[in-house]
């Protein structure tokens, strides 16, 4: 599976389709979807999200524009699930940990988004084809 920045993968994601991103589970319902997924027919352990992360303010926006649903990011604190323990530690972009060791942990991780790491795309509900 390719490897790249979070950048670059955002760009590949619109590059194979005009309403592609990379993926923005912005509920429980689409974040355990995606994380059961990845965790039966992925072989990495960890994937970008189109997710960036901003401690200060702080703010989680997805490079979808898509909202997040209260879930990662509830009133001015970040949540523990989904995020793991002590995340987000650094300013940075959203890493799915979909197992650690073999063992699904399906967390949040905040790193430098210049990291390269496999990554997973969304399309638009009406792009998808019957």
């Amino acid at each position: 599976m390719e490897r790249v920045s979070q950048a670059n993968a955002e760009a590949a994601c619109v590059a194979d389709n005009v309403d592609g991103h990379l993926a923005s589970p912005v509920d429980a319902t689409e974040y355990n979807a995606l994380q059961g997924f990845l965790a039966d027919y992925s072989a990495v352990d960890v994937m970008w999200l189109g997710g960036s992360i901003d401690t200060i303010t702080p703010a989680l926006t997805y490079t979808s524009g898509r909202l997040d649903n209260a879930y990662a990011l509830s009133g001015a604190s970040f949540q523990q699930p989904p995020f793991a323990a002590s995340e987000p530690s650094a300013d940075g972009c959203t890493l799915l940990q979909i197992r650690s060791s073999g063992v699904p942990t399906g967390l949040l991780l905040s790193r430098d988004c210049a990291l390269l790491r496999a990554f997973v795309c969304e399309v638009a509900e009406a792009d998808l084809v019957a």
